[in-house]
């Protein structure tokens, strides 16, 4: 289970579950970077050096999706509070049309 850790800051499980490695998405200027060996030793030295392609390992990958999956439900919930109130009062107005229409001479 991915758990946050501060702001863009993520424990993330090996997928054996013995061991969790810490990702950073703020670093890199947003590729993020990882303390596990894969990114270590073969990763980071690149994007350090400015190759444009993204250079992410899995945990970082985890923690991308983790956080795009959070943010999509929470603007979702925000969204439904922000609408719901005016679809009723949209509603409410379609409901009053054939009155008003009808006191029209």
């Amino acid at each position: 289970m991915i758990t946050p850790w501060d702001n863009l800051r993520f424990m993330v499980p090996s997928r054996n579950g013995e061991k969790d490695y810490l990702v950073d998405l703020a670093e890199y200027g947003g590729n993020g970077s990882c303390n596990c060996s894969h990114f270590k030793f073969r990763l980071e030295s690149k994007v350090k050096l400015g190759v444009k392609r993204q250079l992410r390992c899995k945990h970082i990958v985890a923690a991308r999706d983790y956080l795009t999956s959070a943010l999509i439900e929470r603007m979702s919930d925000a969204e439904e509070k922000t609408t719901k109130p005016n679809k009723q009062q949209a509603e409410d107005r379609v409901e009053r049309i054939p009155e008003a229409a009808g006191q029209v001479s």
